[in-house]
């Protein structure tokens, strides 16, 4: 049993899967500290870490569907969760029952999923996040949208009104378009919208980022020793100017040819770069690797409060890192500056070189086919 004493910081003490991915049925409790999973690849051992994203997200960091969570050959999964802070105890369930989700907290269910965000903060470091250097636009947005949704419920209540108004405004586009005929007044009733909610959702996102910069530079500086270079975020406009609902009437006739809208904040862009030089096209592969680090740290201490420190997942990164970058890793974890950690690895005898030259006792799990065992 484990001992029951106030924890110091959110500590996910209970993970009840069932159905979820390749587990059956899994109980599991958890202390303070470091726990790494071992296991061959596809036993489970990123699955057991999505679990937890879910408990925090409501969704799963990998598959796009609640269905693709589900084990082969059933037709529901659920994902229960006991947190313990310094406050107190709350327990979480997430279940999914031909095709409806609910998620509960205390056994009361949320009417609106977006009132758990951020109540449960997690952050997940894996190897598909050099996508937010390498990939598209989007998935920087994504990354910027989820910290700030964690953040502040307002931004999530807006960005959930704005992409309906979105919604809406692409499928006249298609019917105006099919048509031949279009409504500019209706049009103009959603631009209004439109406006209002990229009104909030831009000033977030402006006054997010000068603060998150630093921390950036902070932790880009640590992780690579201090080599001088600068790190930098901006951040591009879709539109020309002021006046979004104006802007949305006179792209009417463009939009229609693309059939879809092609300004406002879900086309603006986040750009990174290293001295003044674009990091996609110029950085080398160590420099890229090193920002994103230093990207998700900054995240993190973004999303810790005073005794309330996010969970934090460490998929498969041994392997995807270079000595240099998991040694910082591993200062940090030494130093507490992490709260709970979760760490999957499909080799035990890399991963205990790295903690014992850490000085690090972590717990160790073994992972085999869907199934935990404390090693």
């Amino acid at each position: 049993m484990l001992l029951c004493a106030v924890p110091h910081n959110m500590l996910l003490r209970h993970l009840h899967v069932y159905n979820f991915k390749n587990y059956e049925d899994q109980y599991l409790e958890f202390a303070e500290g470091c726990h790494v999973l071992m296991g061959m690849n596809g036993s489970g051992k990123t699955n057991l870490l999505d679990a937890i994203y879910y408990l925090g997200f409501t969704k799963s960091a990998f598959a796009t569907a609640d269905g693709q969570n589900v084990r082969e050959g059933q037709h529901q999964f659920l994902v229960k969760g006991k947190f313990e802070r310094p406050t107190g105890v709350a327990e979480v369930t997430c279940a999914f029952q031909k095709g409806k989700k609910s998620v509960r907290e205390n056994d009361v269910e949320y009417t609106r999923l977006a009132e758990h965000i951020g109540k449960y903060p997690v952050v997940l470091i894996c190897p598909r996040d050099g996508e937010l250097v390498t990939g598209s636009s989007e998935s920087r947005r994504r990354f910027f949208d989820s910290l700030l949704s964690q953040l502040f419920p307002d931004y999530l209540t807006e960005l959930i009104r704005y992409n309906y108004y979105l919604k809406q405004r692409n499928a006249l586009l298609q019917l105006s378009a099919q048509s031949g005929r279009v409504d500019y007044d209706l049009f103009a009733q959603y631009h209004q919208h439109l406006a209002a909610s990229a009104s909030v959702i831009i000033g977030y996102r402006q006054r997010l980022l000068p603060v998150f910069t630093q921390r950036l530079v902070q932790h880009y500086s640590f992780v690579c020793g201090g080599t001088g270079e600068q790190p930098d975020i901006g951040y591009e406009f879709s539109s020309p100017g002021p006046g979004l609902a104006e802007q949305l009437q006179r792209a009417i006739p463009t939009d229609l040819v693309a059939l879809r809208t092609t300004i406002g904040p879900h086309r603006d862009r986040f750009t990174f770069s290293l001295s003044g030089r674009d990091l996609r096209k110029f950085g080398s592969q160590g420099q890229q690797k090193s920002f994103v680090v230093a990207l998700k740290l900054a995240e993190f201490q973004t999303l810790e409060r005073p005794g309330d420190k996010p969970i934090l997942l460490l998929d498969d990164i041994f392997d995807k890192l270079d000595d240099q970058r998991v040694k910082k890793l591993m200062e940090l974890m030494k130093s507490d500056t992490f709260g709970q950690v979760f760490i999957s690895d499909a080799s035990p005898i890399r991963a205990g070189r790295i903690f014992e030259q850490a000085g690090i006792l972590p717990r160790l799990y073994r992972v085999e086919q869907g199934r935990v065992i404390p090693a």
